[in-house]
């Protein structure tokens, strides 16, 4: 059999009628060519049946594999990331139903991007911010976030990064940990527009107190790792031309490393900003065009309504015009490069 261009690695529990419709939606992705790795990860015989129903019509476009019980949701993917040598695979939550999508151009668009590691469908519900930018078809700006419903990974990133971690919670850490493995691989993560896909509440079981405990534990073995991603205003009024080039890719470099990046610029660097395109880099930079008319009055305003949300705000650039010590909230960090330096060397940032 011809090696497929995608891989689609479903782990299946129970629950009959939400895999039905995940199911269905798969076949016009199939039909152009992509491979099921269907895993039994535990079901009860009514799912069971569904599942041989539905992948032996399709031969070798379907791998059917049966655990003996269940061994939980990483380390059923893992299972099948091993079973996996496509040049793609998608990871998807059986909670997921996929529009009737062209999936072979939308992984082939990705696959054009340079250094493409793992891609992100853009769904406007998750990027509000980001409607406005009106993203063409197949359109890439990277991200520094991943979630389980849905994601798709590059066999030369998955032979360079490995599996995912089955000793993180399985969810927010675990995909933390594996976007900085990736990252500091040399892969990128790219969110692509043009794939639509819904989502359905999934019901979580077992006891909430546990996986509390097991997020928090994770929590510290991933930031004891990877640093802290911090939220950082840049406010730097001086900067223009290359100078301005140069902040912008300091931020990018910020943003990959997981870091929020606002950047407040004044009416002509924002006019700059723009034509480099830098609104289109990365999920974790957002440009604020500040006003012609009292633009630092407006600037404390905004930054003040930022750290309630970021206690931990940090403050880059030039601060003395508004009397940065009347407002504590604010941390001065001296340049987005010693924050970059501290995060790749010292992990946990103070």
């Amino acid at each position: 059999m011809t090696t497929p261009f995608l891989d689609i690695i479903l782990p299946v529990w129970s629950n009959p009628v939400e895999i039905r419709s995940c199911l269905v939606s798969l076949l016009p992705a199939i039909k152009s060519g992509a491979r099921l790795l269907l895993i039994n990860n535990g079901c009860n015989r009514e799912t069971e049946l569904l599942l041989e129903e539905f992948s032996d019509p399709l031969g070798e476009q379907a791998i059917y594999m049966t655990m003996p019980r269940n061994i939980g949701f990483v380390p059923a993917i893992n299972h099948g990331l091993r079973r996996s040598d496509a040049d793609w695979a998608m990871i998807l939550r059986p909670c997921v139903t996929i529009a009737d999508n062209d999936c072979r151009q939308w992984v082939e668009a990705g696959a054009a991007s340079e250094k493409a590691g793992i891609l992100v469908p853009f769904t406007a519900s998750k990027y509000p911010e980001l409607q406005k930018l009106k993203l063409t078809d197949f359109h890439c700006l990277e991200t520094a976030t991943i979630n389980f419903d849905l994601l798709v990974l590059s066999r030369r990133m998955r032979q360079q990064t490995g599996e995912f971690s089955e000793e993180l919670d399985g969810g927010k850490w675990c995909l933390k940990d594996y976007y900085q493995r990736a990252h500091t691989a040399g892969f990128k993560t790219c969110l692509m527009a043009g794939f639509s896909f819904t989502t359905e509440e999934t019901t979580i079981f077992g006891s909430e107190e546990r996986r509390r405990i097991a997020e928090e534990n994770s929590r510290i073995q991933c930031q004891q790792k990877w640093g802290v991603e911090r939220v950082v205003a840049v406010y730097q009024p001086e900067v223009k031309g290359e100078t301005l080039c140069a902040v912008i890719d300091d931020a990018l470099t910020a943003a990959r490393l997981g870091h929020r990046l606002h950047l407040f610029l004044l009416r002509k660097q924002y006019r700059e900003a723009i034509q480099a395109g830098a609104h289109l880099l990365h999920t974790n930079i957002r440009l604020h065009k500040l006003p012609l008319l009292s633009p630092l009055r407006t600037l404390v305003k905004r930054l003040l309504l930022l750290s309630q949300t970021n206690p931990d705000l940090l403050l880059v650039g030039d601060v003395t015009g508004f009397g940065v010590s009347d407002y504590p909230q604010l941390k001065p960090c001296s340049s987005l490069k010693e924050l970059i330096a501290q995060t790749k060397v010292s992990g946990v940032i103070n």
